[in-house]
Parts: structure tokens; sequence; C-alpha cells
């Protein structure tokens, strides 16, 4: 794909902050006609830019209050099945291979601690090939947006 311009980065702002942004909206908050945005959004769909159109959803209104970040060491010949298991655990919401400390950073979304020690003690430690889990427990959480138009 050719470099991306500063129209295009300004569209992915605007689309990462509020998804669901219309053309028209978008058109007129970048000062641009909206044949051109609606372009301009088609051809980053079509390269692969942008993968998809989504919502965030709050999970503290659904209930869930505990976020947690798992450690987990794994024997390397069973690192990729543990990573397939893992990933399949309904409160994992991402399982990351990382260098360091760890062999993988698992996050995980549960209701209370008594969830969260289950997952981890009944869902992630006895999988084959686990041979340590460290978690740690977010306390507070400050998000930032992505600004795309500042890379350059």
């Amino acid at each position: 794909m050719k470099k991306l311009d500063e129209l295009d980065l300004k569209i992915l702002d605007e689309l990462y902050e509020n998804a669901g942004s219309s053309i028209p909206k978008l058109s007129k908050k970048l000062g641009v006609k909206q044949s051109k945005v609606y372009s301009r959004v088609k051809r980053l769909i079509r390269k692969g830019v942008i993968q998809r159109m989504t919502i965030k959803v709050n999970e503290e209104a659904l209930g869930f209050n505990v976020k947690a970040f798992v450690g987990v060491n794994v024997e390397s010949l069973e690192r990729e099945k543990a990573a397939e298991e893992i990933s399949k655990i309904p409160e994992v919401v991402l399982v990351s291979e990382v260098t360091g400390r760890f062999d993988m950073l698992i996050e995980v979304n549960v209701r209370n601690l008594e969830d969260l020690y289950s997952v981890v003690s009944k869902k992630i430690a006895i999988l084959p090939g686990v041979n340590h889990t460290e978690t740690f427990i977010q306390l507070k959480k400050k998000t930032t947006m992505r600004k795309f138009s500042l890379m350059k």
C-alpha cells in the first residue's frame, strides 16, 4: 500500500475514537467531501489497514469488575498447545507470547476475586506444560487514545 497521508491518518484517529461515526459526520468534522472520505475508508478497508469496525463494551457495567494479567511459564514443547487451550477459556481476553520473565501474558476479566482464583488455579495452572503462574491484579486503569495522525 502506498504511504498513508494526513487525511488517512485523521480518518483513522476519528474511527479509532468512534467506529460508529458516519461518513457525513466524518466529512463535516474533517472538512472534506463525503465522497472523498467514503473512498478513503473503503481503500483503507480493502488494503487491510482497517480490519473491522467494532464497539467497545464497558465490562464493569456487565459485572466484570476484576481485570488481571497472568504471567505464565510453559515447557517449550507445550507452548503452542497451552496457548490454544488458554485462549478457549471464556474469561481470557488476550493471550500474548512474550519475551522476558514469562512465556505468556494473559489478560483475564472476571466478576470477582473468587472467579479469578478459579480461572488461574483450576483452568490455567492445571494445563499440561504449565510450570508457573503469577497474577497481577489491575488496581487502576488509565486509557489513552492512540493518535495515528501524530505518527508521521
